[in-house]
């Protein structure tokens, strides 16, 4: 082998440099024994990034779809799994709740596709949700109707009053409806699917 100081040629087997006097020290092949402290390490690193990451993801509205509407409105991928009568999704989701004006813009701009048990909403870029046909519960047996048939979404007047809207979707088509009261309930549990503006 050659001495890395002075590079003249010397025995394999040296502890020393014979013509200037340096140290050789030989490298040591890596063990597993030292291989593995350091993978685990690595390992430790990546899962504390990954939630770092997917924490940062939920705070900044992982979920959200941009459909590529003219008013920039998100909506989420897929709708709550759970029926809310319309006081308690006001109460819950607040301004995350679309507005009559938010699903007439998804059913101007987008495309539905009825897939068998609801629709597949397409937007103007490519991106989709799903709206699901999840019927409603009717709270005075509470028994659930109408699944895969029909599917109710509530949504909140963008204008002045109280007027309680949802908007209904059946393999036939969808529309917005509205009860014309200031009564802040309905006696049905709807579907509800948020928005971010």
């Amino acid at each position: 082998m050659k001495c890395p100081n002075c590079g003249k040629e010397i025995a394999n087997d040296s502890k020393f440099c014979e013509y200037c006097g340096t140290k050789l020290v030989k490298k040591l092949p890596i063990t597993k024994k030292k291989l593995l402290p350091w993978l685990t390490g690595c390992l430790v690193v990546g899962i504390i990034a990954l939630v770092i990451i997917l924490i940062i993801q939920m705070a900044s509205g992982a979920g959200y779809v941009d459909l590529g509407l003219p008013s920039g409105t998100k909506w989420k991928s897929e709708p709550k799994s759970d029926f809310y009568s319309y006081a308690k999704a006001k109460q819950k989701f607040g301004n995350e709740l679309p507005t009559d004006a938010d699903f007439i813009e998804l059913q101007e701009n987008c495309d539905w596709k009825w897939n068998g048990a609801g629709y597949i909403v397409t937007g103007p870029n490519g991106n989709s949700i799903i709206l699901p046909a999840a019927g409603f519960i009717n709270y005075s047996d509470n028994v659930t109707y109408e699944q895969q048939e029909e599917g109710y979404y509530w949504a909140v007047s963008s204008w002045v009053g109280n007027a309680t809207y949802w908007f209904t979707i059946q393999e036939e088509g969808y529309e917005l409806k509205s009860n014309i009261s200031y009564s802040d309930d309905y006696p049905a549990g709807f579907s509800v699917i948020l928005v971010k503006r």
